[in-house]
């Protein structure tokens, strides 16, 4: 409620309160110190030249920009352990966790990875039935035996020919998840919606990758399988691709409704299948950021725990868990 409005105050009275206030051994106000600590560092891409511009976010109240140098500030933050996240356009986002103690400022570095992967994968509605398209490299010349994995249904693998073409005549409808890979270049994934007896025509292009590139871990190559069983048997009542997500913008995904009224305020939180976060705001991810996000009351763990199967009903009472957002991000 609206406070009713109080008679003016005699000139006197506030200087009394204030000589009160320090006869009481209180500061007076406007004295105290704000509450938090300083947060402040630099931000460098992969050779440590510094990035002006960025973005810089702490939790979900404190964020400002770099300066020319790279640097920025953050003053009040709370102490805890909170998300930073920076962002930057030409490079990957990046995201880590920063403690705050009481009584000394925190000071980091934030290093950022250039991104190669600048040309967009086009797909538009094809003429012909099914998932079919071209696949060159940034220079755009055909990209020969690059390996075309289609996970979804009657999806499969395939191979590109001297120009480049791949074709998945068979694909029924439904969400896909395609995959290019080929060595000495930076792997592919995007997700596509197909209607069914539709076709959908795709352009994609492979960046050379860098000398310290890795290929996918052994458990994301996992965690593609289980997701393949989803995108074939689970209905698409819980999961958004690209296609979908657009609509959204640069909106977090903590954000969407739709989501947040499944999984609550702090779901476990698994990376491309790979990588598993608690504790994290998933307010941290955007929707522009994201290829395809799945999500559901509870997942289950194997014994690595690696969340392989994420379907409520295949959980046992012992390793049923919270909410859980996956999220595979654009590559």
């Amino acid at each position: 409620r609206r406070p009713e409005p109080m008679s003016p105050l005699p000139r006197s009275l506030p200087r009394l309160v204030a000589l009160a206030l320090l006869a009481a051994g209180a500061p007076a106000p406007g004295s105290a110190q704000q509450p938090g600590q300083p947060v402040h560092g630099t931000v460098y891409d992969e050779d440590r030249r510094p990035v002006g511009g960025a973005d810089v976010l702490l939790g979900p109240s404190h964020r400002t920009s770099t300066d020319d140098q790279g640097r920025f500030r953050l003053a009040g933050v709370p102490e805890g352990t909170h998300i930073m996240v920076v962002r930057m356009i030409g490079f990957r986002p990046s995201r880590s966790r920063v403690p705050v103690s009481a009584g000394e400022p925190t000071e980091v570095d934030i290093y950022l990875m250039r991104d190669g992967q600048e040309l967009p994968v086009l797909v538009v509605e094809g003429r012909r039935t099914g998932i079919y398209g071209v696949i060159g490299d940034t220079a755009f010349r055909p990209a020969l035996g690059a390996t075309v994995e289609a996970l979804g249904t009657r999806g499969g693998t395939t191979r590109t020919d001297s120009l480049g073409r791949f074709a998945f005549p068979n694909a029924g409808g439904g969400d896909y998840l395609v995959r290019i890979t080929l060595p000495g270049y930076v792997e592919r994934r995007f997700a596509v919606t197909l209607e069914k007896g539709a076709g959908r025509e795709v352009t994609a292009l492979l960046t050379p990758a860098p000398p310290d590139y890795r290929s996918t871990p052994r458990r994301e190559e996992w965690a593609l399988d289980g997701l393949r069983d989803r995108l074939v048997w689970m209905t698409s009542r819980h999961r958004l691709t690209r296609e979908e997500l657009v609509r959204y913008g640069s909106l977090p995904l903590c954000e969407l409704a739709m989501i947040r009224g499944v999984t609550g305020d702090a779901p476990t939180v698994i990376v491309n299948g790979d990588v598993i976060l608690r504790g994290w705001t998933f307010c941290a991810w955007r929707a522009d950021e994201i290829e395809l996000v799945e999500w559901g009351e509870n997942g289950c763990a194997d014994r690595s725990g690696s969340i392989t199967r994420i379907t409520g009903d295949a959980c046992t009472r012992r390793n049923r868990g919270p909410g859980f957002l996956v999220l595979w991000e654009r590559r």
